[in-house]
């Protein structure tokens, strides 16, 4: 029996944006109660809001956006799911993957689980946020180029307090550089409080398909058979 789940979150006005980027807005546009023929709304939101994906233009101006990708190239088949607990502030590094070399080699899609979903609701998760050092992001790029995505469950892979860390680490994984792989999407603010997502066989990312932008909010759908 298949079983979807969503590994994405709802967007809302209190949905968390990294650092002080602005936040949502709904606002009303038509309303029945007041008379109209139907219920509609004005969405204005910072394209990194939410669970989103990084594309290569994010950190390249030639790199691909994110409507230049057809569903083919959206869709993983050998997701991995590697626990990292993470404070405020800590760093994702190369030790945190020892151990699961076989497993990085085999995977298409790779979750970093820090733990520090608890903190959603709270400032820390915006202002102190884990993130992935450069020389993590050069050590999956340079070992792994079957990886062609990475996801976390902190609002970004830069750490809001050590930007220029973070600005490295995304380059390294949207840009070509010296790496002969292609460069590897990036999904932030996911959803992985599930203890059994070492059991999901698919995973589905399904973004707004804007023309021309680096990056768009999306749904993620994992799947079990």
């Amino acid at each position: 029996m298949t079983k979807y789940i969503l590994l994405s979150y709802a967007l809302s006005k209190n949905t968390p944006s990294y650092g002080y980027n602005p936040p949502m807005e709904i606002i009303p546009d038509k309303n029945i109660m007041k008379g109209d023929s139907c219920n509609t709304s004005i969405l204005k939101f910072h394209n990194h809001s939410g669970t989103h994906v990084d594309t290569p233009k994010h950190f390249w101006n030639e790199g691909r956006s994110i409507a230049d990708y057809n569903i083919d190239d959206l869709i993983f088949s050998s997701p991995l799911v590697i626990d990292c607990p993470k404070s405020p502030k800590e760093m994702i590094n190369i030790k945190d993957l020892t151990g699961f070399e076989k497993e990085l080699g085999n995977c298409d899609i790779l979750f970093l689980r820090t733990g520090f979903w608890k903190y959603r609701n709270k400032e820390i998760y915006r202002l102190e946020n884990p993130g992935i050092l450069p020389e993590t992001a050069d050590y999956i790029r340079s070992e792994f180029e079957n990886i062609r995505c990475i996801g976390i469950d902190s609002i970004s892979v830069s750490s809001y307090s050590n930007r220029e860390l973070g600005r490295k680490a995304h380059s390294i994984f949207l840009k070509k550089n010296e790496y002969t792989g292609e460069p590897v999407l990036l999904l932030e603010d996911l959803d992985l409080t599930r203890k059994d997502l070492d059991k999901l066989k698919t995973i589905l990312i399904c973004p707004l398909m804007i023309e021309n932008i680096d990056s768009a909010p999306c749904m993620v759908m994992g799947v079990f058979e």
